[in-house]
């Protein structure tokens, strides 16, 4: 059975794709990884508090817009927003019981099933999950940006009609 296959099944229904704590543990895409400045000396936490959603939001439509644009602008239909958690009807249609495992997922048909859209079908929709990705930034050397950025483009990789299975391939892992 080709991808190709595949991939078209699976784009004539709307489906729910994720990118876990593991996917992500596994590769972070060093070419995407944005410029974090650091400042000199000893860092002082003490007033270190976690970005708001509105902060997180910010840092998700700041690498929105370094991506290609032969790529972002394929994608001007779908609805990228951050929540705290994925709902609970989001872990099951992933089949996850760990809130803190789902970082990011896509919502809605592949991209190129979506030029001829069915009624009562809801806009592409990506979702990146604050309390996850912060939970999973812990403890790694890895900056927040380049972790966004990584989800960020996974949930991509699904509106445009991509497997998790085609993206490993893509992405050397497989």
């Amino acid at each position: 059975q080709s991808t190709k296959d595949t991939r078209s099944r699976a784009a004539t229904r709307p489906h729910r794709i994720c990118v876990t704590a593991d996917v992500v543990n596994e590769h972070v895409v060093p070419e995407l990884v944005l410029s974090t400045p650091v400042s000199a000396g000893k860092p002082d936490f003490r007033n270190f508090m976690a970005p708001t959603l509105t902060d997180f939001d910010d840092m998700v439509q700041a690498a929105f817009t370094v991506l290609p644009k032969k790529y972002t602008h394929l994608c001007d239909a779908v609805m990228i927003q951050v929540k705290d958690f994925p709902d609970r009807e989001t872990l099951e249609k992933v089949h996850s019981k760990d809130k803190f495992g789902v970082l990011g997922t896509f919502h809605g048909l592949a991209q190129f099933k979506a030029e001829n859209p069915s009624t009562g079908h809801l806009p592409n929709r990506i979702f990146l999950y604050r309390y996850p990705i912060l939970y999973f930034l812990a403890g790694r050397q890895v900056p927040l940006d380049a972790i966004i950025t990584h989800v960020l483009v996974h949930e991509i990789g699904h509106h445009f009609g991509l497997s998790d299975e085609d993206m490993r391939v893509i992405e050397g892992r497989e």
